[in-house]
């Protein structure tokens, strides 16, 4: 399930797991259950900038 938003001139889709920036290389493909990652679209990043990691599980959200 993605969630997009869309602000001004960019756009903020929601991916399940690990994604750019909050991957990790000892857990595999980065699909961990209860976390998700805020992925920034825009005319500056046009391949996304990572930009929050929310972890469902343990009530946490980092922004970045």
């Amino acid at each position: 399930m993605l969630l997009i938003f869309t602000l001004n001139f960019s756009q903020v889709v929601i991916f399940p797991g690990r994604k750019l920036e909050y991957e990790t290389r000892n857990y595999g493909n980065g699909e961990e259950s209860g976390v998700m990652t805020a992925v920034k679209f825009s005319r500056k990043y046009p391949y996304g900038k990572a930009v929050a990691l929310m972890d469902l599980e343990y009530g946490f959200l980092e922004v970045f």
